[in-house]
């Protein structure tokens, strides 16, 4: 079968189409034909050996695609089932074929869109689990959500605006602020200016109550600055740099005491660990998505020998909404 490999850590470069045997699923895993593969910001962190995964690997955390052979514990999943799922630990579903621990599969309801249905997990689930149960995002509290434009980010943006928040500011490239303004955000910032943080206390009334930022180093010093007195600052993603500690250094550890509250989690794991807290908040997702009370984009598909254009794209920031890699 034709998967997207790295035999070697590095950029986008070291990205290759090769063939390779097909998976031999365990009695708790799913056979599936890959049909979508979700790109996510993890997916370069494993490319570039941020996460210790070790090479040669498949390259891929989460997809649909439709059931080929069922093990002997996977009761509830049939051939033919179209499926989606997110794999938090070792990746592998750029492939025409993945075997997915059906625990950490979700059916795709009849007539759903597949590639909404992906860009509804790791992406959706992060999104879903920093406005309700981390930030905890109350009516007319503000907001400040760093990449507002992104895959995380414009799910966000709506999800803050459905808990509640009465101000929403939004940091992104200035040729994303049109995008901004569609998703309902009421401030549009450029987080590349020298004085971002003071333009997001000036549109606040001095600090938002609450900021998710996943950009890490570059951001996070004006994201506590950011912050009213009492405000959570969370910090989900590093972008910008921040793994195997490197954050110490990266802010004045002084500005906490201006009483902002920082919290650092791993997010979606945390919040899914089970199968039924994962069908619950994908459950959630789902609902808000074909009642209306969610919008996603797709920002593009790709083709398998275009993976690493697609790379490119999320890691050079010029992407909008979720990438998608199609295999079938």
């Amino acid at each position: 079968m034709r998967a997207l490999m790295a035999r070697t850590h590095g950029g986008p470069e070291v990205l290759e189409i090769a063939d390779v045997a097909p998976p031999e699923p365990a009695e708790d895993q799913l056979l599936v034909r890959v049909e979508l593969a979700g790109l996510n910001f993890s997916d370069i962190d494993h490319r570039r050996g941020e996460r210790g995964t070790p090479v040669p690997m498949i390259l891929g955390t989460e997809g649909s695609g439709r059931v080929v052979q069922t093990g002997g514990l996977t009761e509830g999943f049939a051939v033919g089932d179209r499926v989606v799922w997110w794999l938090p630990g070792t990746p592998s579903s750029c492939a025409e074929l993945a075997a997915i621990p059906a625990a950490r599969a979700i059916l795709v309801p009849d007539g759903f869109d597949p590639k909404v249905a992906v860009a509804l997990m790791l992406q959706g689930i992060t999104a879903h689990a920093l406005v309700f149960p981390i930030a905890g995002i109350e009516p007319g509290e503000s907001v400040l959500v760093h990449s507002g434009a992104g895959g995380v980010g414009h799910l966000a943006v709506q999800l803050a605006r459905l808990a509640g928040a009465e101000t929403i500011i939004a940091t992104a490239s200035p040729e994303k602020f049109g995008f901004l303004d569609e998703l309902g955000v009421d401030c549009a910032v450029d987080y590349h200016s020298d004085d971002w943080d003071a333009r997001v206390r000036a549109a606040s009334d001095g600090g938002v109550d609450v900021v998710l930022d996943g950009i890490g180093n570059s951001t996070l010093p004006g994201s506590i600055a950011s912050c009213r007195r009492r405000g959570r600052c969370i910090l989900y993603g590093y972008k910008s740099g921040g793994h195997a500690g490197g954050l110490a250094a990266a802010f004045d550890t002084g500005l906490l005491g201006r009483g902002t509250v920082f919290l650092t989690t791993g997010v979606s794991f945390l919040y899914v660990r089970d199968r039924a807290a994962l069908t619950d908040r994908v459950g959630k997702l789902f609902d808000l998505y074909r009642e209306g009370g969610l919008k996603v984009n797709i920002g593009g598909v790709y083709g398998l020998d275009e993976a690493a254009a697609a790379h490119r794209a999320l890691e050079g920031g010029t992407s909008r909404g979720k990438l998608l890699v199609e295999l079938a």
